[in-house]
């Protein structure tokens, strides 16, 4: 399928999920097990995407396009047909389960687009020579795949970066805190908590050498660092880098910043891991109203806070409580990360558990 865009927004809206005749045309393939849909984009918006790749909010505009996918809201000539498609659609498979599909077939297309890209930046560059652009792109795409749930894609693109900073300017320089630091946190994602504090405390010292102990760039690190941690069950650690990453947002930010919300959510979650549960919960409500009004109450950030309050509410005792909770996390995840994500699998596993206690 070549989809073509709104001339206003480009890439972030597609055109074509919101004809219903396209919609019926999308289903019916779907429908086909011998069928393969594949999504492509005009050379002009593809060139759009890619070249907002090095823009921090990039990954943000991708989950938006996902977020808002529904069918519901195409659009026809003639209400009839309009009807009837729709119809057809909620009776075979339910709205929320083709806006999957659809969202899914994006996520491929996203993922073959920017694998391609990657291929052809270093196709452009002689073997092992430094080149800016080129590191400047591995990086931002490695974040794209990192968010996607694709650590092995994330780990290619982040060593593509590491690999040629180093070479150029060495182990020590500053240019290597971010590729370090990146790494670890796919690392992190696949369990590999070592190796992962290893790449943090190397990013740790050029950070402060380079600019300080109060520099922002720390306080992530230190985050990371404190999720890891936690994850290890060493809670007095974990608490300890927190802090000081609070402190440092807290300075900088201000306290109702979004960025200085993101440490108090890694404190509830320390709080959450020694059985604190009440404590871990207000902490996650304070957080809430802040994230809804930078991210909105759609979206992934969203669905991680409902995820954390649900698990507090599971240890309450409070079971529809947290099964309700739980829905929510569940649907958002689905339609934007996918089934097969990580954390779309956690939270089905979860309610699966939870049943069984209703």
């Amino acid at each position: 399928i070549i989809c073509d865009y709104d001339s206003l927004h480009g890439w972030t809206k597609l055109e074509y999920i919101y004809r219903i005749w396209c919609i019926f045309e999308l289903f019916t393939a779907s429908q086909d097990d011998d069928c393969e849909v594949t999504i492509e984009m005009p050379s002009r918006e593809r060139k759009d995407f890619l070249d907002g790749v090095s823009d921090e909010g990039h990954i943000d505009k991708l989950f938006g396009v996902l977020s808002a996918t529904d069918v519901e809201n195409a659009e026809a000539s003639y209400e009839s047909d309009r009807t009837d498609i729709l119809n057809i659609v909620n009776k075979k498979t339910g709205y929320a389960k083709f806006n999957i599909t659809i969202n899914t077939l994006i996520r491929k297309w996203v993922i073959r687009l920017i694998e391609d890209a990657a291929h052809l930046k270093l196709e452009g560059v002689a073997d092992g020579e430094y080149d800016e652009d080129c590191v400047d792109f591995h990086s931002r795409v490695g974040v794209i795949f990192l968010e996607l749930g694709e650590y092995n894609l994330a780990i290619d693109m982040y060593n593509v970066a590491l690999e040629m900073v180093e070479k150029e300017f060495g182990c020590d320089h500053d240019k290597m805190y971010y590729p370090l630091a990146s790494i670890a946190g796919v690392l992190t994602g696949q369990g590999k908590y070592e190796e992962a504090l290893n790449n943090h405390a190397k990013a740790l010292t050029i950070v402060e050498n380079k600019w300080g102990s109060d520099d922002e760039r720390l306080a992530l690190i230190l985050y990371n660092m404190g999720d890891v941690y936690r994850m290890q069950d060493e809670y007095d650690k974990a608490i300890d880098v927190l802090n000081r990453a609070l402190a440092i947002k807290k300075e900088k930010l201000g306290q109702d910043h979004w960025k200085t919300a993101v440490i108090l959510v890694g404190i509830a979650n320390v709080l959450l891991g020694q059985g604190k549960n009440e404590e871990a919960k207000e902490k996650y409500q304070q957080v809430i109203p802040i994230w809804e009004k930078e991210f909105g109450s759609d979206s992934v950030e969203m669905a991680t806070m409902m995820g954390n309050i649900a698990i507090t509410l599971y240890n309450q005792g409070k079971y529809k409580d947290a099964m309700e909770k739980y829905n929510r996390c569940l649907a958002i995840y689905e339609k934007v990360y996918g089934i097969y994500h990580a954390e779309t699998i956690r939270t089905r596993n979860n309610i699966e558990i939870l049943k069984n206690k209703i």
